[in-house]
């Protein structure tokens, strides 16, 4: 039998501030923190992690990395966020956005 998980081992995922806290919101798990648990404690003994890049909070204007949902995250599933801080990377601009613009740059170029 073929199991996908045979091809997530090791995996780094990098996701954006608002996608680590979809990751995090037992919503997304039946509303239940140990299904999520579950998920996430699986993932980090599949020894696989997440790079958490900040992202402009669209509410407030202000720029927000992971780590301040640090106390938010249970300890045991800490170890697999690695937040990036806005010195190391902060580009202000969505991945729509992003997307929207070279699909355009695409269109001109043709």
């Amino acid at each position: 039998m073929f199991l996908m998980i045979n091809y997530i081992i090791g995996c780094l995922f990098v996701v954006g501030m608002d996608t680590a806290v979809r990751i995090i919101n037992p919503k997304y798990y039946n509303n239940s923190e140990e299904e999520m648990l579950e998920a996430l404690i699986e993932i980090k003994r599949l020894c696989c992690s997440f790079v958490v890049a900040g992202r402009i909070n669209s509410e407030t204007n202000a720029f927000e990395t992971f780590h301040e949902m640090h106390d938010r995250v249970p300890t045991v599933i800490r170890s697999i966020f690695h937040p990036l801080s806005e010195e190391e990377f902060r580009i202000d601009l969505s991945s729509t956005e992003m997307r929207q613009r070279m699909k355009s740059e695409g269109k001109a170029n043709m």
